[in-house]
């Protein structure tokens, strides 16, 4: 399956929390009417259903983003392997929002790399 999304643009759509659900549920695969991949979290290093796995470009900027959904929205950067630029400006997350997005990353990070070693001793 070819994944064309390499910019995306969503800036000033005043998303929420309930627009970075929405980010998820197509980041992972999950389409309307229960088609698609997994939106269980059980499918974390199966790349075959991340719809914005060769996205470069995310704006995000102007969504209305608060603590409160930095979960989902660091669930939605950490399918985008590709990903090189990521704006977040003006929104409402804040230095607690920040460290907790961070430490995600950083264990999201931890975990893949502990996941490719594992696989490379298992060759």
């Amino acid at each position: 399956m070819d994944y064309p999304i390499k910019d995306l643009r969503a800036a000033s759509n005043n998303l929420g929390v309930e627009g970075a659900r929405v980010l998820l549920k197509y980041s992972n695969g999950k389409l309307e009417g229960g088609k698609g991949g997994d939106n269980n979290n059980n499918n974390n290093n199966n790349n075959d259903n991340i719809y914005l796995k060769n996205l470069h470009k995310l704006d995000l900027s102007q969504n209305q983003f608060s603590n409160g959904g930095i979960v989902e929205l660091t669930k939605v950067i950490c399918r985008c392997t590709n990903l090189t630029e990521l704006r977040l400006g003006h929104n409402k997350i804040e230095s607690l929002g920040v460290e907790t997005m961070m430490n995600k990353l950083l264990q999201h990070k931890i975990e893949g790399e502990r996941w490719q070693s594992e696989v490379k001793r298992a060759y």
